[in-house]
């Protein structure tokens, strides 16, 4: 199986912060790592999050706890979906992804992940704005 993850510490440190790098889309990234199929990983201090910081790569360089952790609820309920809802098992073989064409494909990423009766339909919309109308093939 593979891992999805949206930074670590090699990527903080040589490439920049999730938020660098990806901007307004590093939460939506977020989901897509919970929840596509595999292993999502997630990095110290993303739960608070470092948007900013850029970890030392061979110093240490500790992460400032503050006892606010403004994603950690995003990242909780993430993980408790994705450990807690058959659909989203990696490596079971009944577990599907199933991926939904849409008019919008250049902008948003519209999957079905299934096992048996449970499902969960995500819609990630990598635009600023977007109308999305569903091709029903």
């Amino acid at each position: 199986m593979r891992a999805w993850f949206t930074t670590n510490h090699d990527e903080n440190s040589w490439n920049g912060t999730e938020y660098e790098k990806y901007g307004d889309m590093a939460k939506s990234l977020a989901v897509f790592s919970c929840i596509w199929n595999g292993i999502p990983l997630i990095y110290s201090g993303q739960e608070l999050p470092l948007k900013h910081k850029r970890l030392m790569f061979f110093d240490k360089d500790a992460i400032p706890w503050t006892g606010k952790y403004a994603l950690h609820g995003f990242y909780k309920t993430l993980f408790n979906l994705h450990a807690n809802n058959p659909a989203l098992r990696g490596g079971d073989a009944a577990a599907q992804t199933i991926k939904l064409a849409t008019n919008a494909d250049d902008k948003v990423l519209v999957y079905l992940r299934k096992n048996e009766s449970d499902e969960v339909l995500v819609i990630l919309n990598w635009s600023a704005r977007c109308s999305i109308f569903f091709n029903n093939r």
